[in-house]
């Protein structure tokens, strides 16, 4: 008899899974306490300490550290250099992607690397980069490797900027049509290739990349065998850099140390860097580190905010959001560098819950760990908010599209998907159109966030993408099985019995964000559910000068 594909892989989920817990919260769920509680608990407003009059501020976040400036344009150099990072995979097959792109040869440069970089969510370098988007650059001889900037820069009003998240990165999808071209390639007449690693479930929706996970999944290479700790980490989007210099502690979970160089080595593991080589490359972490923490936001691009909303934003921001996001009016306060555990802020849990002490451990023995400890938290670190408006979606898992939708949990979309930009006259209907990064026509300067259309739900568990329940609790409940175990052994299955060979329907669904998938939740942080839309307008305003 022939098991139905959606059970069988079910029952393959659930016989990789090897352990079970009944009360486990379903990913996303807000956690059980109410915004009025979190407010009297000193988590949201009223702090009636901070000034009330804007006059008596003059708002600024203090900084804790700096950077030197000849080690940050040593670090920059690396980038554009093109010196980080070892071989890794072949320029040809980067050059002939299109192969398994369904579309026939791209003649013109041009439209292919504007087409590559659309597909993978991938930024224009801003500098000569050997026709490679940022964050790919040649490696030696017919070769070519990743580096730092695929991950940490983006295009925000019309510039690249260096530092913040990249909000459209789809690693999964350029790593599976290599895999695909790597199966195909010969009979096109390429040169054999192999690639260095397996690579699976490192990206949720586009823009939402397990950045952690792929860095302990390679740090597992060079240990012992048998270690257990965890690779996964779900959905995950960067925070920027800038905001190094206002805090002690860095990651969504504030588990590293921010003064570590070394934290951000693991996933150079992952850009080809043996491990006989990152040892030496320590002062050149140093060179990096302090580039990092020298990035800065971009200015605001539209018309200057209203000023008496924004001196009315300030107040508001005082008592409601400095307690967590940091004092902008006394400099002895400053950002506070505090964890609020995962059941006052009421996030999607699964990024802190499954790093805990073994994780941290594993990493503190090492030498990564020798600079600077990790720690468990089990819980998430706000963000100081300066330039927090270039740095759309939001949530440490990139779930609610807009600040508006941030501060008022009832606006948050349940399915969504950022607007494509429009196609080029000689690609129309041809290949995949990347998110449209385009500030005059999709950003959103009054709700802060790009634009999104708000889809509905409606499929089935072979296709999660815009499934209204993508497994359903009663068989969770059946099976004894977590339910963010049980999808994410899912998703490993769905790749297993299904080649990654993908159409452009499939790119185009990994664009959905629903937040009923694996660590996609977007409940949580209600605390500004009280403000009046008024007060969360001026906030906005506000917002816009930081």
């Amino acid at each position: 008899m022939t098991m139905p594909r959606t059970l069988s892989l079910l029952v393959l989920a659930a016989c990789a899974s090897g352990t079970s817990d009944p009360t486990a919260t379903a990913p996303g769920a807000d956690a059980p306490v109410d915004s009025a509680d979190a407010i009297d608990s000193g988590l949201g407003p009223v702090d009636t300490s901070v000034p009330t009059d804007p006059a008596s501020c003059a708002p600024a976040l203090p900084e804790r550290r700096s950077y030197d400036a000849a080690a940050a344009a040593r670090g920059q150099s690396l980038f554009v250099d093109g010196t980080l990072g070892s071989p890794m995979v072949p320029d040809l097959a980067l050059r002939n992607l299109w192969a398994v792109w369904g579309t026939g040869p791209i003649l013109a440069d041009d439209a292919y690397w504007e087409a590559f970089r659309d597909r993978y969510g991938l930024v224009q370098a801003p500098w000569p980069n050997d026709d490679y988007p940022l964050g790919l650059h040649r490696s030696g001889a017919g070769t070519a490797t990743v580096n730092c900037l695929l991950c940490h820069a983006d295009q925000v009003a019309g510039e690249v900027v260096i530092g913040v998240g990249n909000s459209r990165l789809d690693l999964q999808a350029l790593w599976d049509d290599l895999v695909a071209l790597k199966a195909v390639g010969e009979s096109l007449g390429l040169p054999p290739f192999e690639l260095p690693y397996e690579l699976a479930e490192t990206t949720a929706a586009a823009g939402s990349v397990d950045g952690v996970g792929l860095g302990m999944q390679m740090s597992l290479n060079y240990g012992p065998p048998g270690v257990d700790i965890e690779t996964h980490f779900g959905a995950q989007q960067a925070a920027p850099w800038w905001g190094m210099r206002f805090k002690d502690h860095v990651y969504s979970d504030g588990t590293g140390d921010v003064a570590n160089h070394r934290s951000m080595a693991s996933t150079l593991l992952a850009f080809g860097t043996p491990w006989s080589e990152l040892r030496d490359l320590d002062p050149t972490l140093l060179d990096l580190q302090a580039m990092m923490g020298r990035t800065e936001p971009p200015p605001w691009p539209f018309d200057p905010p209203e000023p008496s909303l924004v001196s009315e934003g300030l107040v508001i921001y005082q008592r409601t959001c400095a307690g967590c996001h940091g004092d902008l009016c006394d400099p002895d306060v400053g950002f506070p560098d505090e964890v609020v555990d995962t059941r006052s802020v009421g996030t999607d849990p699964l990024r802190a819950d499954r790093w805990t002490q073994a994780e941290a451990s594993w990493a503190n023995i090492s030498w990564f760990g020798e600079a600077g400890e990790m720690r468990d938290t089990d819980g998430y670190q706000a963000n100081p908010l300066v330039g927090v408006w270039a740095t759309a979606p939001y949530l440490h898992n990139g779930s609610v599209p807009t600040v508006e939708a941030l501060l008022d949990s009832a606006q948050r979309p349940a399915i969504w998907r950022r607007t494509s930009k429009p196609a080029r006259a000689d690609q129309a209907g041809q290949v995949v159109m990347g998110f449209d990064y385009n500030f005059e026509r999709a950003y959103l300067d009054d709700k802060l966030g790009w634009d999104y259309d708000e889809l509905n739900c409606g499929g089935d568990h072979s296709l999660p993408y815009l499934d209204c329940t993508p497994l359903d609790p009663l068989l969770d409940a059946v099976l004894g099985i977590p339910l963010n175990t049980l999808f994410s052994n899912l998703l490993l299955a769905w790749n297993i019995t299904n080649p990654p060979v993908l159409t452009d329907s499939d790119i185009e669904n990994r664009k959905i964000y629903n937040t009923a998938m694996f660590s996609q939740g977007n409940g949580g942080h209600r605390f500004s559910d009280v403000l009046t839309d008024t007060e969360r307008r001026a906030v906005i305003e506000y917002l816009k000068t930081l």
